[in-house]
């Protein structure tokens, strides 16, 4: 079965310049003509031709179709503004499309993808889903123990950014999120051991009530950016 070529990112934001200059135009038009003016434009007519029966009956529908014309065209538009973005991503085979700029990785059935990664040109963003401590097999390692579940979620990050073609040093941003913030003291000790501290990644920290797993005591997500490599 073949499938419809998803467009580039390129593609993508010109087909949404050119709906919202169409939207632009026909809102400056229709922005002019509302109630209160077709209203106006009818009673001129009134004030010209009289007020027989027939005329009134002819103007009055000619003002609803007026408004009914105007409600459509409008919500015509604000579905084609909608739809271009989520016809292009709602394609769940676009991360292995040849050329594309976005591609997302290690799709999962809960729903997400391990991390997306971004073509910038010379070099290439890795964004990362939270990541926490928690097996292939979805048991918690680290029950209790936020040193071990911090080992293994930053662990998790060096490799997933191993196999990306980068290394710890391309971090460029961490997100970290725990249950109790008095463990951001642990937090910091093992971080140190894995990014670099010359130079160290951009980072915000939180406290939040739970995760999905009750078990869990700590989630972090990360991005990096990796140079290409000349040819």
């Amino acid at each position: 079965m073949s499938h419809a070529a998803v467009p580039s990112t390129d593609e993508l934001v010109r087909l949404i310049e050119i709906v919202w200059k169409h939207a632009k135009y026909h809102w400056r038009r229709f922005v002019t003509r509302t109630k209160e003016t077709i209203d106006d434009e009818i009673s001129q007519l009134l004030g010209a031709y009289g007020s027989t029966f027939e005329v009134r009956f002819l103007l009055t529908l000619n003002r609803e179709f007026s408004i009914f014309m105007m409600k459509k065209y409008l919500i015509s538009l604000a579905i084609g503004m909608f739809s271009v973005p989520l016809l292009t991503f709602a394609n769940p085979k676009a991360d292995v499309e040849a050329g594309s700029t976005v591609k997302f990785v290690e799709p999962v059935p809960a729903g997400y993808s391990k991390y997306v990664e971004v073509d910038l040109g010379n070099a290439r963003m890795i964004i990362l889903s939270g990541q926490v401590s928690m097996d292939p097999q979805g048991n918690v390692v680290g029950k209790n123990d936020v040193n071990r579940q911090l080992e293994y979620v930053f662990s998790e990050i060096k490799h997933t950014l191993e196999r990306a073609g980068g290394t710890m040093n391309h971090l460029i941003k961490i997100n970290n999120y725990f249950v109790d913030l008095s463990d951001v003291s642990i937090f910091r000790r093992v971080r140190d051991k894995y990014v670099n501290r010359q130079v160290p990644p951009a980072s915000t920290t939180m406290e939040v009530r739970r995760f999905v797993n009750s078990d869990i005591l700590v989630e972090i997500e990360a991005m990096a950016i990796i140079p290409k490599k000349s040819s």
